[in-house]
């Protein structure tokens, strides 16, 4: 506990995060420019992460009633694990209360224009999510949501717009492990396009078990913080990225075992984007595979079960994705919750050893 909170008070010093250095990823658009000049911003950095946990912890017992009075209740897939038949009925798109914390903690804390890229990523995520997640819960007949070729279709777009905006800023510098510092171009195009693809899929998948996918997001979000902070003292994509921090902390405390509200797609689907996001802007999407182990390997789980049924017949997991395979395997949520995170935890720490090597 006593090195968590050295960690935290490390990436919110007020010096820390005031002070400017030079660094190959970094960029004049990544510089501190506020939006609405005439509205203060006398708040220390470490209120980025404190209001929205404060906050958050507070407001989500009453928007859990709110979403459950609007009928919000998560529709449960009859073949899934028979101890999720209980969970139906329990409130999902708790992440529209995750997003409305951070957008109001960068209100008080950073109104940097240089964070309009991906809060757009994370604004646009999170509508396609909710229009999937309104499929699903309205629909009488039992549906999965959007098809996943439609929403894998308005991703590309999404993300190769974002990717274009990026490129137009001259936000194209990315830090390739163990290699140093590429200047992309274009290429930053289609990298972006398919890196919010991926994200988004990735950690939707990811939610599917509580306490899950909100711990892993709280962890990747502490990780690139601390990175941004070693590459450049980004002060704004920090302050995002604490926020994101603070948010999904104050959601988890209603998320883990038993969960009383789901992030829903519009959660999972809009902090992936935004994690890609952000990873982009601060020059670090090349470590965004490792950074997100866990959501890669839900994926890679989803991809093998389906080749391997198509082309032979048979399963390789019990149930994919994976969180899936080991529930029906005896893991309790809390187990798989738990080892989830720990794995997070040491790519997180292979990813700042790797980042803090000579470039």
């Amino acid at each position: 506990m006593i090195s968590v909170l050295r960690v935290v008070a490390t990436i919110t010093s007020p010096q820390v995060l005031t002070k400017a250095s030079p660094h190959p990823a970094s960029s004049p658009a990544l510089r501190h420019a506020p939006l609405f000049d005439h509205l203060p911003q006398p708040w220390p950095p470490a209120v980025a992460l404190l209001l929205p946990l404060v906050v958050g912890v507070l407001v989500m017992p009453w928007a859990i009633g709110l979403l459950s009075r609007h009928g919000m209740g998560q529709r449960i897939r009859e073949e899934g694990p028979q101890s999720h038949l209980a969970k139906g009925g329990t409130p999902t798109a708790g992440g529209l209360v995750v997003i409305a914390l951070i957008l109001l903690t960068l209100v008080f804390i950073d109104r940097s224009r240089s964070l309009l890229p991906v809060l757009a990523a994370l604004g646009l995520g999170a509508c396609l999510g909710l229009v999937d997640d309104l499929v699903m819960v309205r629909s009488r007949a039992w549906t999965r949501g959007l098809l996943a070729r439609q929403k894998i279709v308005v991703q590309l777009g999404i993300g190769l717009a974002i990717g274009a905006w990026f490129w137009a800023l001259g936000m194209d510098h990315q830090v390739v492990p163990l290699l140093g510092t590429w200047k992309m171009g274009f290429l930053i195009v289609p990298v972006a396009g398919l890196a919010l693809v991926a994200a988004s899929n990735a950690f939707n998948l990811t939610d599917g078990s509580d306490g899950l996918a909100p711990g892993v997001i709280l962890l990747v979000a502490l990780v690139l913080a601390l990175m941004l902070k070693g590459n450049g003292h980004q002060v704004a994509l920090v302050r995002l990225l604490l926020a994101v921090v603070g948010a999904m902390g104050a959601f988890l405390v209603y998320n883990v075992p038993p969960a009383r509200v789901f992030l829903g797609g519009v959660g999972s689907e809009g902090l992936g984007m935004l994690l890609a996001a952000a990873a982009i802007a601060g020059g670090l999407v090349w470590y965004l595979p490792l950074l997100a182990l866990v959501p890669v390997l839900e994926t890679l789980s989803v991809i093998i079960q389906v080749f391997s049924f198509k082309t032979r017949g048979k399963r390789v997991f019990r149930m994919s994705p994976l969180h899936h395979h080991f529930q029906l395997g005896g893991w309790s949520e809390w187990m798989v919750a738990l080892c989830a995170w720990a794995a997070t935890s040491l790519a997180g720490t292979l990813s700042l050893i790797l980042s803090r090597r000579p470039a």
